[in-house]
């Protein structure tokens, strides 16, 4: 089979979405109305239904389709511009080690460290202490643990994404045998997992890239809602809209968990179709690719900063009122971005060749 590159415009579609997903991801941290403070649950009192409402709507539904789409497109990258064999797969796998594994460590390294000073001021024990074992106590397995995740999340926690990328990445080989004897029997199994939250994380990933790697393999668009088929846009949106806002309003009804995944199967093709529309913008296409550089220092700078600002925030304000809450959630969240930002041009200007190191080359 051959294989097909992805033309200038998908390419540049793709690049579109790497800021906006990383966003998601933050407000997916950022989402809860109570805190933690040495193992004690901090914030309102009482719900309060429309900060409920507008917090799960943006973060439990619209941003949850980032991390879904990370996985179908890095999937899709592994093999959509390769002719497979054993020496493309060495290549591929070298190629992470510098774009994944090293940035890994390095980040849950950092972050174990911070943690580690923190818990020994009194000043700021609060921030990063709960009910867990404090870092000063670790066994050998623990810091084994928390850098790499081994029965739990890496202490950089958002940093399982990359754990579970890499995994994925070794695992290629199987993937593409699989999917080539037996594409609709291991997609059909992997979506079903999912989709029954069998795995939680873990059937995510899996499904996902392998999804991607379909899509790659086979030489097939992942924007799905172009040309010939756009005629689905109109109804695939009006049906996402009204379906994120039920879900949105009624998060404890028994049928949450699968209108949820449906929400996400169907925002998935949106948010790829909307690339289409951004591109034909010029001043969104240049800010949005310019902004794209700092997407992988602000996804490993977004945690604990986020955390930090939130308790802060929390502490200072005190919130009991939707107003306050919701303050503090888009202030947190949009403070961490900017913070974040603002540090990676910093970097970047004085240390490139570290900083573009420690983001994987990005």
């Amino acid at each position: 089979m051959i294989k097909k590159s992805l033309s200038n415009e998908q390419s540049l579609r793709l690049q579109l979405l790497r800021f906006p997903l990383i966003v998601g991801v933050v407000f997916i941290h950022v989402y809860g109305a109570t805190l933690m403070f040495s193992g004690i649950a901090t914030g309102a009192s009482e719900k309060n239904h429309i900060s409920d409402f507008i917090q799960s709507l943006i973060s439990q539904e619209i941003a949850r389709c980032a991390v879904p789409l990370f996985f179908l497109v890095s999937g899709y990258l592994f093999f959509h511009d390769t002719q497979w064999s054993t020496e493309s797969y060495v290549k591929k796998i070298i190629s992470r080690t510098r774009t994944l594994l090293f940035p890994f460590l390095f980040w849950n390294i950092l972050t174990l460290l911070i943690f580690f000073l923190a818990q020994s001021v009194p000043a700021t024990l609060s921030y990063f202490s709960g009910n867990k074992i404090l870092i000063a106590n670790y066994s050998f397995f623990d810091y084994l643990n928390a850098i790499f995740g081994l029965t739990r999340y890496p202490i950089s926690y958002q940093f399982w994404f990359i754990r579970d990328l890499m995994i994925l990445a070794l695992l290629t080989p199987l993937i593409h045998f699989s999917l080539k004897w037996l594409p609709k029997t291991v997609l059909g199994a992997l979506f079903v997992l999912w989709f029954l939250n069998i795995g939680e994380n873990s059937s995510e990933s899996a499904f996902f890239f392998v999804l991607g790697c379909y899509f790659g393999i086979y030489s097939q668009s992942i924007f799905l809602l172009d040309q010939p088929i756009s005629k689905f846009l109109t109804p695939t949106l009006i049906i996402y809209t009204l379906l994120i806002i039920a879900n949105a309003l009624f998060p404890e009804a028994p049928s949450y968990q699968y209108m949820h995944k449906t929400g996400i199967i169907l925002g998935i093709p949106i948010i790829l179709y909307l690339t289409q529309p951004a591109l034909a913008l010029p001043r969104l296409k240049k800010m949005l690719i310019a902004l794209g550089s700092t997407s992988f220092f602000l996804y490993a700078m977004h945690e604990p900063t986020l955390t930090v600002f939130k308790k802060i925030s929390y502490k200072l304000i005190q919130p009991e009122h939707n107003s306050s809450i919701i303050f503090i959630y888009f202030f947190s969240a949009i403070i961490t971005i900017i913070t974040s930002i603002a540090l990676h041009k910093i970097l970047i200007k004085t240390f490139p060749k570290f900083t573009a190191a420690i983001t994987g080359g990005r």
